[in-house]
């Protein structure tokens, strides 16, 4: 789908709950960080605007409730994902081994149009707590054996890393010419209308540094 000359670039970002996958996409699209965690109800987005070698998107972050209780509904917001964040916390080890079980939710469900997987990158949040942090080496392990090509440690309160993951992960989709306007209808699963209404786009150019 597309908006005027725009490309949409629908990412959903997944993880266990309180992995700090809100206060990621408020870290990027807001640039501000909250030590209070609130729990997101079901599903909540947010978008920011990019021109990036002469192309504009508009890059979605869908922010998937990570509670148990919520994952079937939850699902259903997969539809037409063109990217994936999944979220781990760096002092968390269970939301490590749990990447997994999201990875394989991920392939049950959506797939690029042209039938490849969609392009993911697990974020190691929470990666500027380095006491009793994830090694490198578990990180690895977890993602080799999910299929995981790329993984990035980051940080929602210091914002390292935020902006440079969206960018990596927006370049390894928008090498297929195959996937634009080809997406289904969304208009039956949009969220809340009270939490939407509040929805906002930022705009940021980027420019090509070769």
């Amino acid at each position: 789908m597309s908006s005027g000359d725009e490309k949409v670039v629908k990412v959903i970002v997944i993880g266990d709950a309180a992995t700090g996958k809100t206060s990621i996409i408020k870290q990027y699209i807001y640039s501000t960080f909250s030590e209070q965690h609130v729990a997101t109800a079901t599903v909540d987005f947010s978008c920011k605007v990019l021109t990036k070698n002469d192309v504009t998107y508009r890059v979605q972050l869908w922010d998937i409730a990570g509670q148990e209780r919520y994952q079937r509904i939850s699902r259903v917001y997969y539809r037409n994902a063109l990217g994936c964040f999944i979220v781990c916390d760096n002092v968390n080890a269970k939301s490590l081994e749990n990447v997994e079980k999201w990875k394989n939710q991920l392939n049950e469900n959506v797939k690029l149009p042209n039938d490849k997987p969609l392009p993911v990158i697990l974020l190691v949040n929470k990666s500027d707590l380095t006491e009793n942090g994830l090694s490198d080496d578990q990180i690895k392990e977890v993602c080799e054996k999910c299929g995981i090509a790329q993984w990035i440690r980051v940080s929602a309160k210091t914002a390292m890393n935020i902006s440079d993951s969206v960018d990596k992960l927006l370049d390894s989709i928008v090498i297929y010419d195959d996937i634009w306007g080809k997406e289904e209808n969304d208009d039956v699963v949009q969220p809340g209308t009270e939490r939407s209404s509040k929805k906002k786009c930022c705009y940021l150019v980027l420019f090509d540094k070769r």
